[in-house]
């Protein structure tokens, strides 16, 4: 409220403090919505006291106000609430949601090593015409071995002159509890380090198998005006709020992006919301955290490297500098290289990075990301290229293998736009270009690329023109332009199909054409394209499938070119053993990773073990990390994809049981282990209810509400008891128990209160196990009364 008693005028902020709304009392006007003049019964003024009507009052707060004569009460309200009522909301929110302290971090979990036969990937191929009815394949094997992953692999190609090769081995083994050593490889690898190379040789290093989940928290604090309060959410969970001591709100980033809620509340009933994203690279570390990686060994692929070699070192230098460097040896028959390198990644604001390599003599690059959640967002970069003599180098900059011994600078950029409409729909437009040219001098190459994504349709273009040294003409441009268009759910019975087109014109006018359909029936595929390209003979058609079998997934094309058909068919799997139910087909194939099967079932007899005489649960839900797996109608459930090593929660989604009263395990938290099943069975056992009495002997005063505590006989220390309240005549029920033995106690303070104890010292019940919905009845209880 604002009161001017000279002017005779009171105002009040409107909702979310879109102006002001006004009572004149000298002139008689109310100006809300529009002004209006009061009439005499609706303003009156007596002994210096305004009173006007409760009609009006509600227009001048913009909400309604109603009159209980009988209760003599005046209820106010108005949507959006008041500002005193919206600050009383929050906080009775906030205590709600108990914005306090992080919950404690799960047990540490041991990684159990095993050794046994896992997975076995497979493919082969074959195109006609050819040379024979199998033109390729290749075999995977991957073998569990103390705790390790040993990999296997061939190669055969029909009518090379080392038909049968490509033979690897290789042996990996991960210490995910150890902080020293992490991996050590050896066999045929890829290294770490700045630069990938594939080597028959060894890595080791201290960097986990994947990446924690978490990299640390960003201390945030909006800057308001006075009056002003804010709340923190990050994935509807309350992070945090204003405080009168002004702390900031400690958000926990994850390594990618991190998008946080903001919502900030005026004293006027103004709100505002607002996001923020984080983004935290792979590359960064937090404060104080080291890691190292080195390796190396000999190159037997490579004609231009006998032997490569490397150590890498980077660590958090703060919150937001993570620094690194290292060093390469490559050698052959010319001779030997040393490279050095240095790098840095920056986290300057939420949602930017920077990220800066330089290799001298190799390369350098410098970019800047930002991810924000801006409608505007977009990236830039600049780098040089230096050429070798072992051949062009790669690095931040691509691939450089012209055939110029001069540096090439490059200079690239992406703009992105988003705009999303109310519906959920939007629209994002990107743009992007790079330009490449040699310091020797030459024409540039550019490159330029913009595109549309609107609704269901993606509109694409993109300009090269390219500068190629020694050729006779100084540059060849290329204008292509491309289309997609999904028919969504409309089209579903055939199949929902992509639709797509493309035209591409050079310096001699048009070049190629295309257009096709994609179609998904039932979880296969089926294409069809067709083709033209200048100095083609004819238009070229193809269609093709890919189809899961029994076998795998197996994958055919068929066409024409220049008039004649060709085509060729795949077809290629995985097959995982040990999961106890046979050998399962894995259709994307699994070496590097583990499986989890078992088998929901209702344990009639008790023993845990899946027997004649249990009953099969069909149609659960087993939660598998992020994953839920249905069970089949045998009970059984099964999957090959999860990562090995990792701390991974399996537990049984009671909420798909039939029968809420089978009651399952707690979930288990696990480390699986590399290319080999984990067995989890879910035993479902029964629960009973249980009823009884409690009888009062000579000397105590009465039995309604004695407290009961039911303990599971064998219960470990500070498990937590049943509890249960007698009824007025001392019947006691509860309503839900698994089987076992379990030992009822009277309270040690409803008897003290009662002066009492038990006649038979011990009382046991036993709730059998099995399918049957009987009531478990214990003993009669007998207080007496105990001796002072």
């Amino acid at each position: 409220w604002e009161i001017v008693p000279d002017a005779s005028r009171a105002s009040v902020a409107r909702p979310r403090g879109a102006g002001r709304a006004t009572l004149d009392v000298a002139a008689r006007t109310l100006d809300a919505a529009g002004r209006v003049q009061l009439a005499p019964t609706e303003l009156v003024v007596w002994s210096g006291d305004i009173y006007l009507a409760s009609e009006r009052v509600g227009a001048l707060l913009e909400g309604t106000a109603t009159v209980d004569v009988g209760a003599l009460t005046v209820t106010l309200a108005r949507d959006p609430p008041f500002p005193a009522q919206e600050r009383m909301m929050t906080a009775e929110a906030r205590r709600l949601a108990g914005a306090g302290p992080r919950a404690a971090p799960p047990p540490p979990v041991p990684f159990a090593p095993r050794s046994g036969v896992g997975i076995l990937e497979y493919g082969v191929t074959s195109s006609f015409p050819g040379a024979g009815i199998v033109s390729a394949g290749y075999a995977r094997g991957g073998v569990g071995v103390w705790g390790g992953m040993l990999r296997l692999g061939i190669e055969a190609q029909n009518g090379a002159p080392d038909p049968i090769g490509g033979l690897s081995a290789a042996y990996h083994r991960v210490f995910p509890e150890s902080r020293l050593v992490r991996q050590v490889q050896v066999g045929d690898v890829v290294t770490e380090g700045l630069r990938a190379r594939s080597v028959r040789g060894f890595n080791v290093t201290n960097a986990p198998f994947v990446r924690e989940t978490l990299y640390g928290d960003a201390f945030y604090t909006p800057r308001l005006p006075s009056g002003w309060e804010y709340e923190v959410y990050q994935g509807g969970q309350l992070l945090g709020f204003s405080t009168a001591a002004g702390a900031p709100v400690a958000v926990p980033l994850r390594y990618g992006s991190t998008p946080v809620q903001v919502r900030m509340y005026g004293p006027a009933g103004e709100r505002v919301l607002s996001e923020v994203t984080y983004l935290v690279p792979t590359l960064q570390l937090p404060r104080g955290r080291l890691q190292y990686a080195a390796g190396g060994g000999v190159c037997p692929r490579e004609e231009s490297c006998g032997s490569f070699g490397y150590a890498d070192l980077r660590g958090g230098a703060s919150d937001i500098l993570t620094l690194l460097a290292g060093g390469e040896v490559e050698s052959d028959s010319a001779g030997s290289a040393v490279r050095g390198y240095v790098g840095a990644s920056l986290l300057p604001r939420p949602g930017w990075s920077v990220e800066a390599q330089a290799m001298p003599g190799s390369f350098m690059r410098l970019q800047v990301e930002d991810f924000s959640a801006g409608t505007v967002s977009g990236s830039a970069g600049v780098g040089m290229v230096w050429p070798q003599e072992r051949g062009g180098v790669i690095g931040g900059g691509g691939f450089s293998a012209l055939p110029d011994t001069s540096p090439r600078w490059h200079a690239e950029g992406q703009l992105r736009i988003t705009r999303y409409t109310p519906g959920g729909s939007g629209v994002g437009v990107s743009l992007g270009g790079r330009a490449e040219r040699s310091t020797g001098g030459g024409p540039a190459s550019l490159r330029a690329s913009a595109s549309l994504a609107v609704r269901r349709a993606l509109l694409e273009a993109s300009y090269e023109s390219i500068a190629l040294p020694g050729d006779t003409l100084p540059t060849r441009t290329l204008l292509l332009g491309r289309a997609t268009l999904s028919t969504g759910t409309r089209l579903r019975r055939f199949g929902a199909p992509l639709l797509t087109g493309a035209v591409g014109s050079g310096d001699e006018g048009l070049e190629h054409w295309e257009a096709g359909a994609i179609l998904s029936p039932g979880g296969n595929a089926l294409s069809f394209t067709a083709r033209w390209a200048r100095g083609a003979p004819g238009i070229s058609l193809v269609l093709g499938t890919s189809v899961r079998t029994g076998a795998g997934r197996a994958r055919a094309r068929v066409g024409t070119r220049a008039g004649e058909a060709e085509g060729g068919v795949s077809l290629d799997g995985a097959l995982a053993f040990g999961s106890g139910d046979g050998v399962a087909l894995v259709p994307f194939g699994g070496v590097g990773q583990a499986g989890i099967a078992g088998r929901v079932f209702h344990d009639l007899d008790g023993d845990g073990r899946f027997g004649a005489g249990d009953e099969a649960v069909p149609d659960a839900f087993v939660g598998i990390g992020t994953l839920r797996v249905k069970t089949d109608a045998e009970g059984r459930y099964g999957t090959w994809t999860v990562l090995p090593y990792e701390v991974l929660a399996v537990g049984l989604d009671t909420t798909t049981l039939a029968d809420p009263s089978w009651i399952p395990p707690r979930a288990r938290l696990l480390r699986p282990a590399p290319h080999l099943y984990t067995r989890i069975d879910f035993p479902l056992a029964r629960t009973r209810e249980l009823t009884g009495r409690l009888v009062a002997g000579a000397g105590v005063r009465t039995v309604a509400g004695v407290t009961l505590e039911i303990v599971p006989m064998g219960a470990a220390n500070g498990q937590q008891p049943e509890r249960t309240l007698t009824f007025s005549d001392g019947e006691f029920y509860v309503s839900r128990l698994l089987p076992g033995t379990y030992e009822i106690r009277v309270s040690e303070s409803s008897l003290r209160a009662l002066n009492a104890r038990v006649q038979e010292g011990v009382v046991r019940v036993e709730v059998r196990p099995g399918a049957d919905m009987s009531i478990a009845e214990a003993p009669p209880i007998h207080l007496v009364r105990a001796s002072r």
